[in-house]
């Protein structure tokens, strides 16, 4: 189905250490016989960020933001999976699609209860061809190391 994928490649190295990266995947729809129409930039994609990046600690708040681009319509929701099986939570964005808009990203906190690695995944459907933009965050929660 055509739309904006994030694929997921994750390494261990001989010490156990993870890591991962996100490729973005384009699928475009099929051109049309008689349309010339370049559709390089016809699929919806979504971007999404985080902060802090660093030093996570659990019960920490995260505050995430995220937009889509390149849909049809204004507003809409993304809907993010935060990889801790906590349920999927959908956040309005886009409430005004200029570019650099103030309230073009829309935001969510999160607290992760536990250390660990967690890829979140942040997901947005055109409501109008039903193609979806995903994109992918790796999250570190660090434990709290406590010292004598």
């Amino acid at each position: 189905r055509p739309g904006t994928y994030s694929e997921i490649i994750k390494i261990i190295d001989n010490e156990g250490n993870v890591d991962y990266d996100f490729m973005r995947v384009d699928v475009f729809p099929v051109a049309q016989a008689d349309s010339d129409r370049v559709i390089a930039r016809s699929n919806p994609r979504v971007h999404a960020a985080y902060y802090p990046t660093f030093n996570i600690k659990p019960g920490a708040p995260v505050l995430f933001r995220s937009r889509g681009f390149d849909f049809p319509e204004e507003g809409g929701v993304d809907i993010y999976d935060f990889g801790d099986g906590s349920p999927k939570i959908e956040v309005p964005s886009n409430i005004d699609p200029s570019q650099h808009a103030a309230n073009g990203y829309g935001t969510i906190i999160h607290h992760y209860k536990k250390p660990g690695n967690y890829i979140v995944r942040v997901d947005r459907v055109d409501e109008k061809t039903g193609n979806t933009a995903s994109q992918h965050l790796h999250v570190i929660v660090n434990p709290v190391i406590s010292t004598p």
